[in-house]
């Protein structure tokens, strides 16, 4: 076990911990009064200092009266206090009952939730942080070819996660999304669903001066990140970033081998060096977008 996985299982649980005891309306010191821990124990929790005890995590859930949901899933939490302790070895990965968010997606949102940066590739498809609900319900049916009730939780919890782009505390995360020109032309739902999803786009990129935004053109091709998804996410706390990978025949999986991560800003940075730079994207955009007003004409 790597410092690195441990860092990463502490400040999930921090996150988890921390939104949990808010939405309750508790402070550390009630939290910790009604379960029978210190005030200094949470706070140590919650800023992911050090490996927690699965059984304090336990008392948190039981105090809390949480259950199992879309995005809280008991007995991944309790593997991944166990993963905030190991030392030596390979974390063992205990069998859990399929629930509908992957433990590895629920691991990514919750490193993310208190994250300062965020960097997605994207070749095909507009990426979830820029999605409209249309468009991502499209995706879904096409795609995913998810059923309707299914897809529209999957719908709601990610865009969800686009709250993150507005938050007050600790500040908003900054957002760097690299898309392949083959994203503005694929055609999603329909002509209506993919105006309204390109101008989404525009209208972000101008009101937030903390999301970038860069076209990968067909000539560039597809440079060093290939045809996945790529996303990258940065957090005060941990010492190397998160990189979650995801193809397009394979379910995602968080990459923590050292080497690899490395390889994978680098490809990053190239990336970025190949894509046009955003006043040449937002032309791009601009003339997607007239081209599909003039086919709904």
């Amino acid at each position: 076990m790597t410092e690195q996985r441990r860092t990463v299982a502490r400040v999930g649980l921090a996150a988890v911990v921390k939104r949990l005891r808010i939405e309750a309306d508790l402070t550390q010191k009630e939290l910790a009064d009604m379960i029978g821990l210190s005030n200094q124990q949470i706070a140590n929790i919650e800023m992911g200092r050090t490996g927690v005890k699965p059984e304090y995590i336990e008392r948190i859930l039981d105090g809390l009266k949480i259950e199992d949901t879309d995005e809280i899933n008991r007995t991944d939490l309790l593997e991944r206090a166990r993963a905030s302790r190991q030392r030596t070895g390979k974390v063992r990965r205990r069998a859990t009952s399929q629930t509908f968010v992957a433990p590895v997606v629920r691991r990514f949102n919750d490193f993310e939730e208190e994250a300062t940066e965020r960097w997605d590739y994207s070749l095909n498809l507009i990426p979830s942080m820029l999605q409209t609900p249309d468009y991502a319900k499209a995706v879904n049916r096409w795609f995913a070819r998810l059923e309707p009730r299914l897809s529209d939780r999957h719908v709601k919890l990610r865009l969800a996660r686009q709250k993150l782009l507005r938050r007050e505390d600790p500040g908003p995360l900054s957002l760097w999304e690299i898309i392949g020109e083959a994203a503005l032309n694929t055609m999603v739902g329909s002509p209506a669903i993919m105006l309204e999803q390109l101008e989404h786009i525009r209208h972000t990129v101008a009101e937030l001066s903390h999301v970038a935004f860069q076209i990968l053109t067909f000539e560039a091709g597809n440079g060093p990140l290939g045809n996945g998804n790529v996303m990258v996410v940065r957090h005060p706390m941990a010492p190397t970033d998160m990189v979650y990978l995801e193809g397009a025949d394979d379910a995602g999986r968080i990459e923590d081998r050292e080497e690899e991560i490395e390889r994978i800003l680098w490809s990053f940075e190239q990336t970025r060096a190949l894509a046009e730079p955003e006043h040449r994207s937002l032309t791009l955009l601009n003339r997607r977008i007239k081209s599909l007003k003039e086919m709904l004409r």
